[in-house]
Formats: structure tokens, sequence, C-alpha cells
């Protein structure tokens, strides 16, 4: 039985998709999971309908998955909302304290200097800055930049906001990147 429990773990370790998985069994207790998608490129942009777990694959499994395995990530994580993107941040931290996610990532840990709502550190030097769109990312930035619902779908109707989102991602996150030309950058939204 400890066998299999060490095969899970080793497969987590190495597999998006089996860590996927078992993120939404830890934080969907008695619900199903649905396999959907699974993906790879420096370009991304997810979108679903809303409930289809865009957030938690993306913002939430992925994000903890790619510190677990490159421990010295640099990785900026924003949403149109500081309330949304904090609500990300704490999930992640949820699931990087618990006896799973240190069993599967054994040397990524929390630092104890820097866990706050808008950035976690891990003692191997990754990080994870959390932000709103349109918020401030000065002398911040990353590898890899997940940007999830840039704008509420209420606002997408209107050129304004739309503006105002397209504006801080041509002058913003673009500027955050630490290789321009082979980090990556993930946008999840609604249609």
């Amino acid at each position: 039985m400890e066998n299999d429990h060490d095969e899970i773990i080793a497969m987590v370790r190495e597999d998006l998709k089996a860590f996927l998985i078992k993120t939404f069994e830890i934080l969907n207790p008695g619900q199903g999971f649905k396999d959907s998608y699974l993906g790879k490129t420096k370009r991304l942009i997810i979108t679903l309908p809303p409930r289809h777990l865009k957030s938690l694959c993306s913002s939430i499994a992925f994000v903890c998955w790619l510190l677990g395995k490159r421990p010295h990530a640099r990785i900026v994580c924003a949403s149109y909302s500081e309330d949304l993107a904090i609500t990300f941040a704490n999930e992640r931290r949820k699931l990087m304290q618990t006896a799973f996610y240190k069993k599967a990532f054994p040397g990524n840990r929390i630092s104890k200097t820097k866990n706050t709502e808008t950035e976690t550190v891990n003692t191997k030097g990754g990080r994870i800055i959390s932000a709103s769109v349109g918020g401030t990312l000065t002398g911040k930035g990353g590898g890899f930049i997940v940007i999830d619902d840039p704008i509420k779908a209420g606002d997408a109707m209107s050129e304004a906001e739309r503006k105002k989102v397209n504006d801080w991602f041509r002058n913003t996150v673009y500027s955050r990147l630490n290789d321009p030309m082979n980090d990556v950058i993930i946008i999840v939204m609604q249609r």
C-alpha cells in the first residue's frame, strides 16, 4: 500500500495532469474531476465558459506544480481585482502547505521570511507575485506570467475598460518578462 502511495507522489511530481487531478480532489472533496485540457506553449489563451476549472487549473494547480518542478521560478499571477488575486494566492498557499504537496515536492517549502497575500517566496528563491490587472509590478517580474480574468465579464463590452486592460498588458506585462522571447504568458478568461 505504501508503494502505491509513493508511486502516486512520483507521478504527480512529474505529470501536470496528475497534479491537476489531485489538486482538484483536495480543494473540492466529493466532486468528480472531468478531464478536459492539457497543453504547452509560450503564449497561451484559454477561453472557456464560467465554472470549467480555468482558474483552478491555471492559477492554482499549474502555478504550484511549476514552482514544485522549478523551485527557482519567478511567477507573476494577475487577475482583474486584488480580491480575486488574493483569493488565488490563498488557495495556492493552502495547497502548498498540504502533506500531499510537501511529499510530492519535498524541496519546495514556503519561506517563513516572505509569505504575504501578494508575494509567496519559497526556500529555494522562487516566488509567486499576486497582483491585480492594472496594478503596479514595478521591480517585479518573472519567467511565467499567468493572467486570469483580465477583465470582469460585465466590463468586457466597455471600450474604455478593454483599452485600459490592453494598455496595461502592452505597457506593463511585456516589460515584466525576464526573457521576452522565451518566457511564458498564459491568459485565462471567458469568451
